[in-house]
């Protein structure tokens, strides 16, 4: 018998005990549907995560602050030796607290380390409020976005950070508020700056708006994003005719990184930096926790799955076992007639392939449809307020992965009955009632 014979004849023998090969497929249905959804969840949330990130920058991107120095005092407690090397900056963490700033010679220091290239300071701005056509002025919280940073963006390109205009990419909420008609009519319009200079002037400069941001969950700014002459401009002002070693403070600086680096060379590098008082943390590392709590929730929900595809699996177990029994004979006239062991074998476990395909297709085509449904709900309830998430993802490797897995589960189910109907003896088996 050839092996498009043998699935064949698979495909009809399932066919024999329609109601016990429907109750073995749902079983496999259960399973498959909800380890498609549990997945599913974990892909959507992943998928989204993952363009967010490039709202906070590049993946190969690291961010390096100065290493903070607890500033409380409990009594009787001896004080700290004064460091003149660390740069403080007030902030508004309470009396007597301050964050240590990075400075020229930390740049200098960080630029000579081989495994960082394109070291820049992060240029901390605080301008007072931005302007639009309506000429309404506005609270403004800005930041620079680091070079490579793929924002989310609804209009328009990404800011030009070696442009020496200056370019801001605005919040999808600022739009209206700022008097533009839509995202379209903000890209490439102006708005104004206001930010004051130490000696209490305020001072205004003109920015073109480059892009329209969607609503993010992750984000470095707050509000309107720069590119790298806006921040740098700003940053100049507000700290215009300050002495040096007051103006040029920085909150931390950004350094590119290969992307292809190892897990151990990337785990070295941070060391190293930690080993000269640096906090350095990577793109990933800030928002790992996130993506932790995510796989653990999907980890325990697959648990479920993964007990109703073991119920499956004895299903299965069961249900050839019963076949190789009302099929005994049968099983002897066809070794007598000259088959083989091992096409028999092949024969059963083929059936039981076909039993995991099929609850396995029907199970991910379910769950699919079923996402759809879900997704429309919770866009329009519960997750109305991150737009561009999708609670449910199904790429084609997760549904394959798993159409794949399932088979294989339920072709290592049926071996244990395939054996025993390829061991028996065709003469036991022919005289068998």
């Amino acid at each position: 018998m050839k092996l498009f014979d043998i699935f064949l004849t698979a495909a009809g023998n399932l066919g024999r005990n329609k109601t016990r090969t429907a109750l073995t497929i749902l079983a496999i249905f259960i399973g498959t549907f909800t380890l498609t959804l549990t997945n599913g969840v974990g892909a959507g949330i992943s998928d989204y995560i993952d363009r967010q990130l490039g709202n906070v920058g590049p993946k190969d991107l690291l961010i390096i602050q100065a290493q903070q120095e607890s500033q409380s005092f409990s009594s009787g407690e001896a004080p700290k030796r004064y460091n003149p090397s660390k740069q403080k900056a007030s902030t508004v963490a309470g009396p007597g607290v301050a964050f240590n700033m990075l400075t020229p010679n930390d740049l200098a220091i960080l630029e000579e380390d081989p495994d960082l290239a394109e070291v820049q300071p992060y240029f901390s701005v605080a301008p007072d409020y931005i302007e639009g056509p309506n000429n309404h002025k506005y609270q403004l919280q800005a930041s620079l976005y680091p070079r490579g940073a793929k924002l989310d963006l609804l209009s328009g390109s990404q800011p030009d950070h070696s442009a020496k205009d200056y370019q801001v990419v605005l919040p999808v909420s600022f739009v209206n508020s700022l008097g533009f008609a839509d995202n379209d009519a903000a890209v490439g319009g102006r708005v104004m700056i206001g930010i004051t200079k130490p000696t209490g002037e305020v001072v205004e400069v003109y920015a073109e708006v480059a892009g329209v941001q969607q609503k993010t969950l992750i984000s470095l700014a707050t509000g309107v994003g720069l590119n790298t002459a806006a921040a740098q401009g700003l940053f100049n002002l507000q700290t215009e005719g300050l002495p040096e070693n007051l103006a040029k403070r920085y909150a931390a600086a950004s350094a590119h990184i290969d992307p292809n680096i190892s897990s151990d060379d990337l785990t070295a590098l941070k060391q190293r930096l930690t080993n000269k008082g640096y906090l350095p943390q990577t793109v990933s590392d800030r928002i790992g926790i996130v993506r932790q709590v995510v796989d653990g929730i999907v980890v325990v929900f697959n648990m479920f799955g993964l007990i109703a595809l073991l119920a499956a699996a004895f299903g299965i177990i069961n249900t050839l076992l019963m076949a190789v029994q009302e099929r005994t004979k049968e099983i002897g006239l066809m070794k007598s007639m000259g088959m083989s062991g091992s096409r028999i074998f092949l024969l059963f476990s083929t059936e039981a392939a076909l039993l995991g395909f099929w609850g396995s297709v029907l199970g991910t085509g379910a769950a699919i449809g079923s996402a759809m449904i879900i997704n429309r709900i919770a866009s329009n309830g519960f997750l109305k307020d991150f737009p561009g998430l999708d609670l449910l993802a199904f790429p084609i490797t997760l549904i394959a992965g798993i159409i794949a897995a399932i088979i294989a589960v339920a072709f290592l189910a049926g071996v244990s009955p395939a054996v025993r109907a390829a061991r028996k003896n065709p003469i036991d088996a022919l005289r068998y009632e």
